[in-house]
């Protein structure tokens, strides 16, 4: 076995000592301070949603689009754009004929610092000449991309110890079939983001492989896109993720996120996108499809069959599990036991400054679902059936006001309601006003809109914020988001509140120094540990303070990130984290990147987040508690054209703890070293 030594930490903090890239471009980022930059705006949604999110965006930043040939459509494929950006930018381009070189974006209305740096991430200018591709070229000329990674731990969990035959009989669920390492295999075909396909296999650690039922791997993905160049029409089958409206029924390739409505109202229209990540759960597989009928009509539907995990009381389904884990006998006997068919259609009359789209889904499960009685789960989904229909609309007039909403009513006709407005009274200046409703017996086990529970259910809230960026080099955003839960939740035994607020302020010094403040604060009320019936607000205070230096080939990036956790009936936590990331590109062929961290809170609930490096489609956005440091490097060689490697070392060591993690996840050490190695061959 290998063991971890301590040793291995000064090298560590050595290889966060050197720089990132950045191209020689102006107005430029790496796609890591991309990555920095919002994963801060999703630290509380869910790792996976955020990494399929990524997973799309990081294509389209592997194969830029051409902004001189990209329909509107695709421009609001990236999140900071907004239809009035999206408008203003093809209105520049259709004046001049052309975008010749990106650094003319700074002439299309609307458009901050920042959205043109993230548009020279996904974006280039290119041949203003769009001609239809023969079969031939769609079916050749793509881009093939075949990747596998292997993750190595250099530690032993619990899960992976030895056990005598009398320890498994007592706990069987102690011991992992399978051994520690992961590993990913990804192939992708695309052509001009028009015809695409690809097939994704995933043994996460512990997963048994080429037996116990996976064939070889425990994850099997594949899809197939298709959506000609200036069509009217798109379809995907396979695995896909879909949304319409503002997600109140369907909503699986949302972000729940309040701080991106600061950047633009969320899509009404129909959207499908392949599913690409290795995220096992909140997805659909079968087929997608849409077309755009006459000038205005669209028509989409969608139809699928998936096999989900859930725990089972006799044929009665308990829970629905979506962690994608299946390493002992327990979580295996979970795996794919219930079926669950779904299908539906949208149908919707869209313009440029108004449309309205009608639309419902029906879904059935192979078994009764009924979950263990409890106080909070009163109204969740039971039976076998749920469906909803929902009227979705957007408004854009005076070119300064947007209106976008949703309404939508499930099988027992339960209410749900959402609907943001948008003023821009200047091109510099946007505020937004957020509101839903969600009735507590609401149910709609595929919806992603806007919220602060867990579910699409029991709330009422209402969010103000505001984006400014008329002072000289400088961007400001906040809000502030206030809800209540009229039922009792997880959380809390009666009604509850809370409130959410964030303020951000960016300062562009030079074209190589950028200062960042963020504050951000969350307050919900929960029940007081100890006295049933009783309940107390627990607040967090988060704020950060970043400085980053960039030139041609170099990033560095420093920041410190102070936190105060409290609640009413006991003392606060506090925390503290410095840390840095920093990389540099001395040739085309190779590439540095890396991080450093020193972290002290008291404990996890003062926890705080920084983004480390990854290898090409990966993402992780780690918690940093207790008294410890952390460090991650990534090191890119490639060799050729079409050939990658890359390496990648991440440490965390624990200065006040002897252990890590707890039950089959232990690691009876403080000190926990990953090697992950990736391989990636690219070819026309």
């Amino acid at each position: 076995m290998l063991r971890p030594r301590l040793l291995t930490l000064p090298c560590a903090l050595l290889l966060a000592l050197l720089p990132v890239r950045v191209a020689a471009q102006e107005h430029w980022i790496s796609w890591d301070e991309f990555c920095e930059t919002f994963s801060a705006r999703l630290e509380d949604e869910e790792e996976e949603a955020a990494e399929d999110w990524l997973t799309r965006l990081e294509d389209i930043a592997a194969a830029p689009m051409n902004i001189n040939t990209a329909t509107r459509e695709d421009l609001l494929r990236l999140p900071f754009l907004s239809e009035g950006q999206a408008d203003s930018l093809i209105a520049y381009r259709e004046r001049k004929k052309g975008i010749l070189d990106l650094g003319e974006l700074m002439f299309v209305r609307n458009l901050s610092l920042s959205d043109r740096r993230y548009l020279s991430l996904f974006t280039y200018a290119g041949s203003t000449a769009q001609a239809q591709p023969t079969l031939r070229e769609l079916l050749t000329a793509g881009r093939h991309t075949a990747e596998g990674n292997l993750d190595i731990p250099l530690y032993r969990r619990a899960g992976n110890r030895t056990y005598t035959e009398a320890e498994l009989q007592a706990n069987r669920n102690r011991a992992y079939l399978g051994n520690g390492l992961a590993s990913t295999v990804r192939y992708r075909y695309d052509y001009r983001h028009s015809l695409r396909y690809g097939l994704t296999l995933e043994k996460d650690a512990g997963e048994p492989f080429a037996c116990k039922g996976f064939y070889p791997f425990d994850h099997t993905s594949l899809y197939v896109a298709y959506k000609p160049a200036g069509g009217n029409w798109e379809a995907v089958v396979g695995d896909y993720r879909l949304h319409w409206g503002q997600g109140l029924l369907l909503g699986n390739a949302f972000i729940a996120s309040p701080a991106l409505l600061l950047e633009a109202p969320r899509r009404t229209n129909t959207a499908f996108s392949p599913h690409t990540s290795t995220e096992e759960s909140a997805f659909f597989r079968g087929a997608a499809g849409g077309v755009r009928i006459g000038k205005y009509w669209r028509l989409a539907a969608f139809v699928s069959y998936r096999r989900l995990d859930a725990r089972l009381v006799g044929d009665t389904i308990r829970s629905l599990l979506a962690t994608g884990l299946h390493r002992t006998e327990q979580e295996i006997n979970r795996r794919g036991n219930a079926g669950c068919f779904t299908a539906g259609a949208r149908v919707a009359y869209e313009r440029s400054d108004w449309a309205v789209g009608i639309g419902g889904y029906a879904a059935t499960y192979s078994r009764h679902i009924a979950p263990d009685p409890r106080d909070y789960n009163r109204y969740y989904l039971r039976g076998r059936n749920a469906m909803g229909i929902s009227a979705d609309w957007r408004v854009r007039f005076a070119r300064q006001w947007t209106i976008t909403g949703e309404a939508a009513a499930d099988r027992r006709l339960h209410l749900a309601l959402t609907q943001t407005l948008a003023w821009m009274p200047a091109d510099d200046l946007r505020l937004t006003l957020h509101h839903r409703h969600f009735s507590r017996r609401f149910v709609a086990p595929f919806a992603k809109p806007i919220q602060a529970g867990n579910r699409t259910a029991n709330e009422h809230g209402v969010m103000l914020g505001g984006k400014f960026t008329g002072i000289k080099r400088t961007e400001l955003r906040a809000y502030a988001d206030y809800f209540r839960f009229p039922a009792p939740t997880y959380l809390a035994t009666g009604p509850s509140d809370g409130i959410e607020v964030l303020a951000e302020g960016k300062y562009f010094a030079t074209k190589r120094w950028e200062l960042l403040l963020r504050y951000k604060t969350r307050s919900r009320q929960r029940n007081l540990t100890g006295y049933l019936g009783f309940m107390e607000y627990a607040t967090t205070h988060r704020l950060r303070l970043q400085a980053t230096w960039r030139t041609e080939r170099t990033s560095v990036a420093a920041a410190l990130d102070g936190c105060i956790a409290d609640r009413q009936a006991t003392a606060a936590a506090y925390g503290w984290m410095a840390s840095a990331r920093m990389g540099i590109q001395p040739s085309e062929k190779l590439s540095l990147r890396a991080s450093a961290a020193v972290f002290f809170t008291d404990d996890y609930a003062a926890a705080l987040y920084a983004y480390e490096p990854q290898l090409r489609s990966t993402f992780a956005f780690p918690a940093s508690y207790y008294h410890g440091c952390r460090a991650a490097a990534v090191l890119r060689w490639q060799p050729t054209r079409g050939i990658g490697l890359g390496l990648r070392y991440a440490l965390l060591h624990f200065f006040n703890r002897s252990s890590i993690g707890s039950g089959t996840q232990e690691i009876s050490s403080p000190t926990k070293q990953d090697i992950s190695i990736q391989a990636t061959f690219s070819f026309r």
